[in-house]
């Protein structure tokens, strides 16, 4: 029942109705069923969704983690080719399987240009 509380919550914020009026209906919808005590965790749990899609449609920059500032460039004019979301700035994460280059993330494409991935590439050449 909350999830169902919470998923309704989301979808009238996304639509981009006024916070407070999707408040307010939340609020008397709980009142009429008796719910009132449900309120906090249904708030909590849409601002978590919300947070996780913002974070979800965010650019991502995955580098090693001795990655330059070069290599942060290279990433970000890679993100520029990839047409990213430009409203929202990429996120920098490091990964420690990455030996070297980079991997870039957004509108649901992908350029690796990642040394693992590079040595992967060798190494499935020479095993064939």
């Amino acid at each position: 029942m909350k999830h169902a509380y919470i998923a309704a919550v989301r979808e009238k914020l996304l639509k981009g109705e006024n916070p407070d009026g999707v408040i307010t209906g939340l609020k008397a919808a709980l009142t009429k069923k008796g719910h009132n005590r449900l309120l906090g965790s249904i708030l909590k749990g849409a601002l978590r969704e919300l947070e996780h899609d913002v974070v979800a449609r965010a650019p991502q920059i995955v580098v090693a983690a001795k990655a330059d500032e070069a290599t942060i460039a290279k990433a970000k004019s890679a993100l520029a080719e990839l047409g990213g979301n430009e409203t929202l700035s990429p996120v920098v994460k490091t990964d420690d399987n990455l030996i070297g280059g980079f991997v870039v993330k957004a509108s649901g494409k992908q350029i690796d240009a990642s040394y693992k991935r590079a040595l992967l590439e060798m190494y499935r050449k020479v095993v064939r």
